[in-house]
């Protein structure tokens, strides 16, 4: 899939402002380029890393939303977890565990 071209951040953005422009992205490639994405409530994750963030995301700004967790590696590299995900996943990737690990993250209670 290609990164889709248009995120909102809605709510208070993290610093500096080049870390929500991160966490956009990596969050688009999950979605059709030219899909307009709204994402709310980021925040540090939990990850041991230092590198994760939470937050969550929708097509249209009065939802459905769907938690997520972004890892971004130094260099660029970045891995996402929707939780929405989990519903077209097989059975590798359950939604009890996808639900699991984001409620690990701190990105879920």
């Amino acid at each position: 899939m290609s990164t889709a071209s248009a995120q909102t951040i809605l709510g208070l953005p993290l610093q500096p402002a080049a870390l929500n422009e991160a966490i956009g992205a990596a969050v688009a490639a999950k979605f059709d380029k030219g899909t307009a994405l709204w994402v709310r409530d980021l925040k540090k994750s939990l990850a041991r890393n230092g590198h994760g963030y939470c937050g969550e995301v929708a097509l249209a700004e009065s939802g459905p939303f769907s938690p997520f967790q972004v890892i971004l590696e130094p260099g660029g590299d970045a891995s996402v977890l929707i939780l929405s995900d989990a519903d077209k996943a097989d059975a590798l990737v359950a939604r009890e565990s996808a639900t699991a690990l984001l409620k690990n993250a701190g990105c879920m209670e």
